[in-house]
């Protein structure tokens, strides 16, 4: 009826007006440059890729600072709310910086991580179902034999993240950030994978059947022993189909 849908985070609609109006990039805060990256790829607007992939700009450099920000919060800190929390509660730790703390092998299911900063953060052997990370910053993150099952990585920046042996079922990962992220060995059985970025990955012997791939776009991609379900896109080519294999 004249009108045209963009299945597309609506989070960055605001900073590409802004940039072809201006001619200025800023970013806003909860946004991360590589997100905006992807958003400008898909749309095309090479003066705004330009910008992105050229010199370092305040962006970038204020992206490195919150990176390399102290944390909040320490181990003992996480461990003391837990057991002081009342039981059917749901713990929020939206926005606060974890950068680089040992959360392993606690059970921290059903927490708010969304906002935060969890850069090089050790999630190893968790329970971190149900969780939300929505639009968290997870670069250089652990989560290696992690119960992930039904968590939120919506939009969150996992950059240089490790993955492997971790049970992601019923995941949602759609418009999230997975760049040269280490995924062997996943259970991503009906995980929602719309329209991620997956590059520079290894997702080899990682179960997939069911998973929503719309529009992600797989690039240099190590998927040895994997399975996969139709409908992404690999190196711009579709999947083949299993009769083809």
């Amino acid at each position: 009826r004249g009108r045209i849908l963009f299945d597309r985070d609506p989070s960055y609609f605001g900073v590409i007006l802004n940039f072809l109006r201006t001619g200025e990039l800023r970013l806003e805060k909860g946004l991360t440059i590589k997100g905006l990256l992807i958003e400008a790829e898909f749309f095309q607007i090479d003066s705004l890729v330009r910008t992105i992939e050229g010199e370092p700009s305040d962006v970038v450099d204020e992206e490195a600072a919150r990176h390399a920000q102290e944390a909040d919060v320490t181990r003992r800190d996480i461990v003391r709310t837990l057991i002081g929390s009342v039981s059917g509660s749901r713990l929020r730790f939206r926005g606060v910086c974890l950068n680089r703390v040992d959360v392993s092998e606690l059970d921290v299911s059903g927490v708010v991580f969304e906002l935060a900063r969890c850069c090089d953060t050790v999630f190893d052997r968790c329970n971190v179902r149900g969780c939300d990370f929505t639009r968290a910053m997870l670069c250089g993150a652990s989560f290696r034999d992690a119960e992930m099952a039904g968590c939120s990585l919506h939009s969150a920046n996992a950059d240089g993240a490790c993955f492997d042996g971790a049970l992601m079922k019923n995941c949602d990962l759609s418009y999230s950030v997975l760049t040269n992220v280490s995924m062997r060995g996943c259970d991503l059985t009906n995980a929602n994978l719309t329209n991620a970025l997956l590059r520079n990955c290894d997702i080899s012997n990682s179960q997939l059947d069911g998973a929503l791939l719309r529009g992600v776009v797989f690039q240099n991609v190590e998927r040895s022993g994997a399975t996969l379900a139709m409908g992404g896109v690999i190196r711009d080519r579709p999947f083949p189909s299993s009769s083809s294999r």
